[in-house]
């Protein structure tokens, strides 16, 4: 577990192109090392990992993911034209990315998912 999650951690810090924000292949290694995570923690439910993974903040963090899948390519995009260095960028981008995605998720989604019916089960 620690060792996917290192790989996760040092393609996501490493994730720079000429100075602009890109995982390219990287990604692979991420989406890999997070079915690893998650077959791991599925196997020791009760395992300190799970326990870590279930904080507040990321609990947060899944909860507005859907914003923050649509809303990180423009801002990606916008800051990548600007003379930043990439520290500043990448703190820029994920600040910028959370609270929007997060003003999204209670302006917008709550609303429609307040509004969302929840299945009967069948009879």
């Amino acid at each position: 577990a620690a060792g996917a999650l290192a790989l996760a951690t040092f393609f996501i810090v490493s994730a720079t192109r000429d100075g602009r924000l890109s995982l390219g292949f990287g990604c692979d290694a991420v989406m890999l090392a997070a079915a690893l995570l998650i077959l791991i923690c599925m196997r020791k439910p009760e395992s300190l990992l799970v326990r870590l993974l279930d904080a507040r903040p990321l609990r947060f963090t899944g909860e507005i993911s859907y914003g923050l899948y649509l809303w990180h390519p423009p801002i990606k995009d916008i800051l990548n034209k600007t003379s930043l260095h990439t520290a500043p960028r990448w703190l820029l981008f994920l600040a910028l990315s959370f609270a929007i995605a997060s003003a999204s998720y209670f302006l917008v989604e709550r609303r429609f998912l307040k509004g969302k019916t929840k299945p009967r089960p069948a009879a």
